[in-house]
């Protein structure tokens, strides 16, 4: 996390935003790349059970 205090990113506001409970509009223009980052990694799978999240969300098929 110690790149995410250079480029004054808050953390909590990137898992707020990820949770639901905030606006992109909310974040700067670094947290805003760190909340694309992090979402795609979730929405590609390549983070621990983002592909279950993802599928749990979407339901049954």
């Amino acid at each position: 996390m110690a790149k995410a205090v250079k480029q004054n990113i808050d953390p909590e506001k990137i898992a707020a935003l990820l949770a639901g409970e905030m606006q992109t509009d909310e974040l700067t223009s670094h947290e805003k790349r760190a909340w694309l980052d992090r979402f795609t990694d979730i929405m590609g799978g390549t983070l621990p059970g983002g592909s279950d999240h993802f599928r749990r969300a979407r339901g049954p098929r």
